[in-house]
């Protein structure tokens, strides 16, 4: 018998309540080369932000942050993903995390949050409950 890893993202701490840390996925950059968002370029054949959203199955709450509706159509079906759109996404690469911990402060109870780019599309949930775990030791943020 094997012992069971979390399958949340809430983490049982040693002697303390649990950790509620939410994913943060950053879905507003550019394609390199194409006029088209990484959310929306193929990977495996499918739309890269579709992969990496159904990778986080079981974190909760996992906010995905868009440029636009068209792009949002890309997670239709997905159980618990919350998708922002956000109108300022050009001011910036801190647009967007500000628009998501924006939701976050005033929607959700989460203690900490993990930020995801589409950039790593084949990271292992395993390595985000372990980013989600050491923030809860953490005097200064995890990066």
């Amino acid at each position: 018998m094997s012992t069971p890893t979390p399958s949340q993202h809430e983490l049982e701490l040693e002697d303390e309540p649990r950790l509620e840390v939410a994913v943060i996925v950053i879905a507003t950059e550019s394609s390199p080369g194409s006029a088209a968002t990484l959310a929306e370029e193929l990977w495996h054949g499918r739309p890269m932000v579709r992969v990496v959203a159904e990778r986080l199955e079981g974190f909760d709450p996992v906010v995905v942050v868009m440029r636009d509706e068209d792009a949002v159509s890309h997670l239709e079906g997905l159980p618990g993903i919350i998708a922002i759109v956000d109108p300022e996404w050009s001011e910036g690469a801190a647009a967007p995390l500000r628009a998501a911990l924006d939701y976050l402060t005033h929607s959700a109870d989460a203690q900490a949050a993990v930020v995801l780019s589409l950039r790593t599309p084949e990271i292992a949930p395993e390595v985000l409950r372990r980013l989600a775990a050491a923030s809860a030791d953490a005097v200064a943020p995890v990066a």
